[in-house]
């Protein structure tokens, strides 16, 4: 790499008032396009790396270097100066000077010079900054103990360290405080080391661990309602935060940080440089007269301008209780804790920051929504954005998971037997029983049964496996999918039901013990009136596809009180071009049963999919 010094680089401009001292002339060293070297004097100088990868050496004075784009390495010198990368991956040198680093632009670097090792090194944190001490040096990282992180890396001694393990280092073999709150509000800040802190019995606590591996826990027994009760903050190192009764925020900070909020609706934070951070809270069974679920509704905020393009998600079916240090009592409660929940990991591209969620569903989990790039998701509809695809979801879990979206309640399966599906259903905001739900058997033999005082209209797609629906008095769709399917009518289907057949669909079987004037059998992937051929046996019609194993049939009732079962009891089909037959048009209808038939009016063609 070929090093430069600009024209620019001495030329005296007037001072301007952010760039004066006392009124004196101050000394502007400026960069171009290339990759430059800037070398400062014993004056107070201005450097400007502008593009390019730049190397800014302050030299002696009270300087203000500014690398601009690229990847720049900055060392202020001697005297008190301020540091600011930029755009780009920055290393910061660490020297004899006083300097303050300022940006959190890309991932940037701390160095140590040769000759300083662990041993040199002391870390406080003050306020939301980092200070380092080293041999007669120091540097400042304004920000880096509370958001995103100013230095990802530390390099002492030819070791790089991230920076929570930087801090751990520092931290081994020392000994932080020991510190309770009060009945009261309460501030506490733990040291650079590994504290415990505890907020006391009560009051509206704000608990900082600052550096080191914390335990920050709190035990407030008031709830104050809409009002933020105790804020936990872990700073950097591997935190452990337990929060208890009250609306709390959790901050875990870098590292791999231990989160359990408790009672009450939580809030957690988590964003890039943040680590790998693992939380575990829970919703309760709703219930019609104590809402239980809608008090202990629990948020994860996402900052540093993430969007939700910028992560991802991996499920894995249950988690791990050994991890739970305070895991709600079954009994304990008014209404029943949710514990049956999976693990949720959401990663930021690019990066090796995970949060891992434990005991989390679509509904009613542990965490009920994500506040990414100023919009809120509920969790289902984050489920919906990773996982589009319903039949892939059925995959994820060993037991029946729900959903709610667009107004409905959405059911998965799973890719085992399922029993009655709409058993894994939760009221809603607005139908407590009665909402509207989407059923998705996936794999497996599945059941769904449905009661007459089920007032809801409900969607069944069945997947793979021979399943079995049984229709009430509500509106249903039913597809079974590949696989022997069964659908009984015990409501005699007053109600406009849809039954979907395609190809590769198997033998299906629908089963009524009288006329369905109101059903229709759809049959989709574009099959014709052509395609299809009519047979007869004793208790069933059939409708077959040409060339094919798969068929329908169909129960015979009595349609004239003769006592002999000779129509079928299901007489309307449809294509997807939206017309509407009569099943005795279909080619080889027995002639016995044809006069007998009920042709429909011209309402058949209603209700089109």
């Amino acid at each position: 790499m070929t090093t430069k010094q600009t024209v620019a680089e001495n030329h005296l401009v007037p001072a301007t008032p952010a760039a004066s001292t006392g009124g004196t002339l101050l000394k502007f060293i400026t960069g171009g396009k290339g990759n430059d070297t800037l070398n400062g004097s014993a004056a107070a100088e201005i450097m400007l790396g502008l593009a390019g990868n730049d190397r800014l050496n302050g030299n002696a004075g009270n300087d203000k270097l500014y690398g601009g784009n690229g990847n720049d390495i900055l060392s202020g010198g001697i005297g008190q100066n301020m540091l600011n990368g930029g755009n780009g991956d920055d290393t910061y040198l660490f020297g004899k000077g006083h300097n303050t680093v300022v940006s959190n632009i890309g991932r940037d670097s701390v160095h140590f010079s040769d000759g300083i090792g662990l041993a040199d090194i002391t870390l406080k944190t003050v306020g939301k900054n980092w200070v380092i001490d080293a041999k007669g040096g120091s540097m400042t990282l304004v920000g880096q103990a509370d958001g995103p992180a100013v230095a990802d890396t530390f390099q002492v001694s030819g070791k790089i360290y991230a920076a929570h393990d930087f801090a751990a280092a520092l931290a081994a073999g020392k000994t932080g405080k020991t510190l309770t709150g009060t009945d009261g509000d309460d501030v506490l800040r733990g040291t650079e080391y590994a504290d415990t802190i505890s907020g006391g019995k009560d009051g509206q606590d704000t608990l900082y661990g600052n550096g080191s591996d914390d335990v920050i826990s709190e035990k407030s027994l008031t709830y104050w309602g809409s009002e933020p009760d105790d804020k936990l903050y872990g700073g950097a190192g591997n935190d452990k935060l337990y929060a208890a009764t009250g609306n709390d925020l959790l901050d875990g900070g870098t590292g791999r940080d231990h989160m359990e909020g408790g009672d009450h609706s939580d809030t957690y934070l988590f964003g890039r440089d943040y680590g790998q951070d693992t939380l575990f809270d829970y919703n309760f069974q709703p219930d019609e007269e104590f809402l239980l679920h809608k008090s202990n509704a629990n948020t994860v905020r996402f900052s540093n301008g993430l969007t939700l393009d910028d992560l991802t998600l991996n499920i894995s079916s249950g988690y791990d209780r050994s991890l739970i240090k305070n895991m709600p009592e079954i009994y304990g409660y008014t209404g029943a804790p949710l514990l049956e929940g999976d693990t949720w990991k959401i990663g930021i591209k690019g990066t090796a920051d995970t949060l891992t969620i434990l005991n989390q569903s679509p509904l009613h989990g542990a965490v009920d929504q994500f506040q990414i790039g100023g919009k809120t998701y509920t969790a289902g509809e984050i489920l919906q954005h990773f996982y589009p695809d319903p039949g892939q979801i059925t995959t994820l879990h060993n037991h029946a998971v729900s959903s709610f979206s667009d107004g409905k309640l959405i059911v998965y399966g799973t890719s085992q037997n399922d029993a009655n599906l709409t058993e894994g259903s939760f009221q809603t905001e607005n139908s407590p029983y009665n909402t509207d739900r989407l059923i998705y058997g996936g794999a497996g033999n599945d059941t769904v049964e449905l009661a007459a005082s089920d007032f809801f209209e409900v969607s069944f797609y069945g997947g793979t496996g021979n399943d079995v629906f049984t229709a009430n008095r509500q509106t249903a769709v039913f597809e079974g999918g590949a696989g022997n399917d069964t659908v009984t009518d015990l409501y005699n289907s007053e109600a406009a039901n849809t039954i979907i057949f395609g190809k590769g669909d198997g033998r299906d079987t629908v089963e009524s013990q009288s006329a369905t004037p109101n059903a229709v059998l759809h049959f989709s992937d574009g099959l014709t009136l052509s395609d299809l051929v009519y047979s007869q046996t004793a208790e069933n019609a059939v409708v077959s596809l040409k060339n094919s194993a798969d068929s329908v049939s169909i129960s015979l009732t009595d349609s004239n009180g003769d006592g002999k079962a000779d129509t079928p009891a299901l007489q309307k089909i449809r294509f997807d071009n939206g017309k509407t037959h009569n099943i005795s048009e279909i080619s080889g209808y027995s002639s016995a049963c044809a006069d007998a038939v009920n042709i429909p009016d011209a309402a058949d063609n209603a209700g089109i999919l």
